[in-house]
């Protein structure tokens, strides 16, 4: 007899099937209970609460693949190992492969093991569904030509050749339900019991066939199952449903077998009925209550974090203030992967305990990462070789990994440069010569060198043409390594950090890394195989293994995907990601078959699903009965965007709770929702940092006094940071009290004091490589034109276009042979770059020779250097309590009847702004200048100014004349630039009074003495700054330099999109006499 027991959720079948397993085993009945694989543990629970020990004896409780072995217990002979998923792939590779040459359409696939992988779940889908190789063959044999009709015959072939290479030895997943099927051809397991089927939502293929059998043989058959007789809709939640009760009742009939009438559930066990009118509405049926707004909560949220973090502060809440416990909840995505990493960081801060089944991919293991760096780095890339050394398990240090990784980022080694013997500056590109402390650095990167190279070059050796070979020589590489003592020191680590979950799973992870080389070997053999198809079968293979140790609490939260989780009885339900698109799930087509082809197949009596009407149909029930799970109280969340901007609407299944039932409406983030934790208030007041200050500031508060009350001191001063200061002691330590400055150190605290802090304090400087780049151009620049008037001097006018230019190619030569490892980067790009620098510096040479032939001032030193060993001791500024001293390197001096100008060059495009000065900025060539005239190198030296002298012309091809500031006196005006019409220095002009016209390069040659007493107050000022600490973050946009533009530090202090000053822009005289007034303000 079959006898199916209908009802809506929660009216009691699964009660109902309970009791009537309770009176056949009350009468020494035998019976047998067969539920979905994740229920199994949840129904043994309930039958040995409700049967007792004794009673339960006489009962069964299985999943139809558990069958398998109990039927094998009884006739014996089952064997063979069942496959994991990493082997099956490997299998499958194998047979496409040796069937190649036959296969009409997929032949050119065989090397692909991500092809094997989706012909892999097509044929799994075919054996859920029963559907065999001849099936497929007699099906194409009845199509005329087409694309439909190669497919068919491929699938077939591999298919039948898939199975063969398996034969009695292996054991496919998916096949364990049909041999089932076999054994009870023969074997009448079920004779003389009463089978109940209980809480499926639908059947497979495979499945239906063994109702079937169990049909045949037992005495009565339960099946319990959600549907609505009275639902008749051809589309509705349980179409799918009635198509599966329909099919039994045919099989029925065609064995013989009575239908009784079905039981019919209709009362509800809901604690609150108002619950059930969500699950209503899906259903399209009248609700029984409309307003809810005590049980039914709809959450609008700003992201999915948002929705977990909302999540778990309500079960907090709820628990704390109504009594509930953990374990009376459950959070139901449709896709718990993408919601796992989120609901379990919001239930740490919250407090939350929460069951999660948590998972590692096999690759994300420190062995699998360093077998597949070794092979990656069979060719000695650079980032294979280190990667492979990173994971702990190589045979060099982590400091002496960061050791050889500086220096071949620096000098961009790779691959063959492994072999050569490095002689390249630790420093970079550089003419400086390598001193002893340089000399020692580069003796340990080389013996570094050959260490990180040796396990690499025997693992290459050992890794031979087969797939023996190749995993053999992973094992050789691992036992070189010594990775069996490597792990049991990370576990035991993992173990004093008290996380037994990693500790544990390293040994599980190791041995089914061994299983996978096994599968490998049993899959390639010793044929040849290519290196890349070796590493892609082992990359794929390792991706679709996972280890994880589930953790044991009593009293937890059930989390858990949609179409997977069987919680028992909650009485809250989260549903997490009620958007379009997500839950329901957008159906999409899969495998080898297109939409068109699966609708053929159907009419061709393939049993498979067309993948697009029915799964729909699917979706939707899963929608409905995860809706009803609860029997209390029912929360839907769905979020507007994700992180990175992407708009989400709500699913439609919320519009209509929404428009039919009066529901309790929430936005989260919500200024109304009180955090549960401390741990969720530094969260909350983390993101209203910027959003809301106000708010932020309050949360701050409430967490004075906590351990979280210094990490919200330190972030408002990454928010604001304006008054951040070490201790004098501290700024003592790190400097000096007397404080070494180079002009560019002094530009840099004056533009910003945290970055100045960052860079010469922490001396946290970004890694550059070994490239042509600005700073080379500047240095061959220098290098040049310091040549040229060293050697020439004043007969530089005197040179004709051909000896200048000999001279440039040859000065640039000179440079280039002096740099070290200059030919390790040497390529077409340097070529190109040192080609150009030749044509812009030959203009500059032209413009030199020029401007010199007619000038009355002289050189009389190039790269001039000031401080330690300098022909300028250090220009020492007193602040007090000790000095600033300047040094630095002046490019070229020159002189004429007693006045001294000073002239740098700039690769870039540089001028002089005279309100910089009001600010501490650009003072370069003014400190250079004060340390001349006020020095006493050159006794009775005047300022007769400081110019810029580009070196090549900008992007609009203007001019190489110079920039800069000069005395407006016509004599030294004329003894720069005869003409006086700005082709070699800023143009000079007098009114009709015979007064110098205003302009932003000139002042009275009396107010440099000005200047100078101001720069002496400022670096006063400077000092006591400096020495007291001040690393505020105080970002200065010159009148023609942005501070934070080029900065390195710019992503940690916070300033991101605040109010950035900038120097006002003023008249000379107004900088002049603000100058004056501040000299004589004391």
């Amino acid at each position: 007899m079959l006898r199916f027991i209908f009802g809506k959720p929660m009216t009691g079948k699964t009660y109902t099937v309970i009791q009537k397993i309770k009176e056949l085993c009350q009468s020494k009945k035998e019976a047998v209970l067969i539920v979905p694989e994740q229920a199994s543990f949840e129904a043994e629970k309930n039958i040995l609460k409700e049967l007792g020990d004794s009673s339960a004896l006489y009962v069964e409780c299985a999943s139809f693949t558990r069958l398998y072995d109990m039927i094998g217990k009884k006739i014996g002979g089952i064997a063979g190992t069942v496959l994991k998923d990493s082997h099956k792939i490997v299998f499958m590779n194998k047979a496409i492969k040796s069937v190649a040459e036959d296969l009409k359409l997929w032949g050119k696939y065989k090397n692909s093991i991500r092809f094997s992988k989706t012909v892999l779940d097509t044929v799994g889908e075919m054996k859920i569904n029963s559907v065999t190789p001849e099936m497929l063959r007699e099906t194409a044999e009845e199509l005329e030509t087409s694309t439909l009709r190669e497919k068919l015959f491929d699938l077939a072939l591999i298919y039948e050749t898939y199975d063969l290479l398996l034969g009695e030895k292996f054991i496919d997943p998916a096949d364990i339900l049909t041999k089932v099927y076999e054994n009870l051809k023969n074997f009448e397991f079920f004779k003389g019991k009463t089978v109940f089927i209980d809480s499926f939502k639908g059947f497979t293929g495979q499945q239906y066939k063994i109702i079937e059998r169990i049909l045949c043989q037992a005495e009565d058959v339960y099946i319990s199952i959600t549907n609505d007789p009275e639902n008749t809709e051809e589309y509705s939640v349980f179409s799918n449903i009635r198509r599966a009760v329909l099919k039994i009742q045919n099989i029925a009939k065609s064995r013989g077998v009575k239908l009784a009438d079905p039981i019919l559930l209709t009362e509800n066990y809901y604690k609150k009925r108002e619950v059930s009118s969500a699950v209503s509405v899906i259903a399209d049926e009248k609700p029984i209550e409309t307003n809810c707004e005590d049980c039914v909560t709809v959450v609008n949220c700003k992201t999915d974090f948002d929705e977990a973090e909302f999540t778990a502060g309500e079960i907090r809440r709820l628990v704390r203030e109504e009594g509930y416990r953990f374990k009376d909840f459950a959070v139901i995505s449709r896709d718990s992967d993408k919601y796992a990493t989120a609901f379990r960081s919001a239930c740490k801060r919250n407090g939350v305990n929460a069951f999660f089944d948590r998972k590692i991919t096999l690759s994300e293991f420190p062995f699998s990462v360093a077998a597949k760096s070794a092979v990656e780095a069979l060719n000695f890339s650079t980032e294979s070789l280190l990667a492979f050394h990173k994971t702990g398990l190589g045979s060099l240090s982590f400091d002496e990994i960061s050791v050889l990784e500086n220096y071949a980022f620096v000098w961009g080694l790779n691959g063959k440069d492994w072999f050569k013997e490095w002689d390249m500056n630790p420093e970079g590109l550089t003419d400086r010569e390598i001193d002893i402390k340089g000399q020692k650095l580069l003796a340990e990167i080389n013996r570094l060198r050959i260490k990180a190279i040796e396990p690499i070059v025997d693992f290459k050796n050992n890794f031979g043409d087969s797939g023996i070979d190749k995993a053999t020589a992973i094992i050789k590489l691992f036992d070189g390594c010594e990775m069996s003592k490597k792990l049991s020191l990370l576990s035991r680590a993992y173990n004093e950090i008290c996380d037994s979950f990693y500790a544990d799973a390293i040994k599980t992870a190791y041995d089914t890394f061994m299983e996978i080389l096994d599968s490998l070997v049993l899959c390639f053999g010793d044929a040849y195989v290519s290196t890349k198809e070796f590493y892609d079968a082992l990359c794929l293979t390792l991706s679709l293994e996972s280890v994880g140790v589930i953790p044991q609490t009593l009293d937890e939260v059930v989390f858990g995907s949609a179409d997977r989780i069987r919680p028992s009885k909650p009485k809250v339900t989260f549903i997490l990601g009620a958007n379009q698109g997500e839950f329901p799930k957008n159906v999409a087509n899969a495998g080898v078959f297109t939409l068109k082809d699966r609708k053929i197949l159907v009419e061709k009596e393939i049993d498979i699903s067309d993948n697009c009407l029915q799964s729909a149909i699917n979706e939707n029930f899963l929608v409905y009965s995860n809706l009803s799970v609860p029997s209390e109280k029912l929360y839907i969340s769905y979020y507007d965007s994700t992180l990175s901007g992407e708009e989400k609407q709500p699913s439609a299944f919320v519009g209509e709770i929404t428009d039919k039932l009066k529901v309790s409406r929430v936005s989260y983030p919500n200024t109304n929702i009180i955090p549960e934790t401390k741990q969720s208030a530094f969260r909350e007041f983390c993101r209203n940092l910027r959003v809301n200050p106000e708010i932020a500031i309050s949360f701050k508060n409430a967490l004075a006094g906590t351990e979280f009350a210094y990490n919200t001191e330190i972030i408002s001063h990454g928010e604001v940071r304006r008054n951040d200061r070490l201790t004098k002691e501290t700024a003592e330590k790190l400097y000096g009290r007397d404080i070494y400055m180079s002009a560019t150190k002094l530009d840099t605290f004056n533009r910003c004091h945290f970055s100045f802090f960052c860079r010469y304090g922490l001396n946290a400087e970004r890694l550059k490589s070994a490239d042509f780049n600005v700073l080379q151009r500047g240095t061959i620049v220098h290098y040049c034109l310091e040549r040229l008037i060293n050697d020439h001097k004043k007969s530089v006018g005197e040179l004709s276009d051909d000896e200048l230019f000999a001279l440039c190619d040859g000065y640039i030569e000179e440079y280039l042979s002096n740099v070290k490892g200059f030919n390790t980067v040497k390529n077409a790009k340097t070529d190109f770059i040192i080609g150009r620098i030749s044509r812009s510096l030959k203009e500059v040479f032209i413009s030199i020779r020029d401007e010199m032939k007619q000038s009355d001032f002289e050189p009389v030193a190039c790269e001039l250097k000031i401080g330690k060993d300098g022909v300028i001791p250090h220009i020492r500024f007193n602040y007090g309590e000790g000095d600033i001293l300047i040094s630095g390197s002046i490019d070229r001096v020159d002189s004429y009847n007693g006045y001294i100008r000073i002239i740098d060059y700039k690769t870039g495009s540089k001028s002089f702004k005279m309100p910089d000065i009001l600010f501490g900025l650009n003072l370069q060539m003014l400190l250079y200048l004060y340390s001349i005239v006020r020095g006493g190198k050159f006794p009775a030296s005047k300022a007769g100014g400081i110019l810029y002298k580009p070196s090549k012309r900008d992007l609009n091809g203007n001019s190489l004349a110079m920039n800069g500031l000069l005395p407006a006196d016509m004599e030294l005006v004329r003894a720069m630039d005869k003409e006086m019409e700005g082709e070699f220095v800023p143009k000079f002009s007098l009114t009709k009074a015979g007064t110098p016209k205003k302009s932003s390069s000139y002042i009275n040659g009396e107010d440099f003495e000005s200047i100078f007493d101001y720069l002496e107050k400022c670096m006063a000022e400077t000092g006591i700054k400096i020495s007291s600490g001040d690393i505020a973050v105080s970002p200065i946009n010159g009148r023609e330099s942005e501070a934070c533009k080029y900065c390195e530090y710019s992503h940690i202090c916070g300033i991101e999109d605040s109010f950035i000053p900038t120097v006002e822009k003023m008249s000379n005289e107004d900088v002049l006499n603000t100058i004056k007034e501040d000299n004589n303000a004391d």
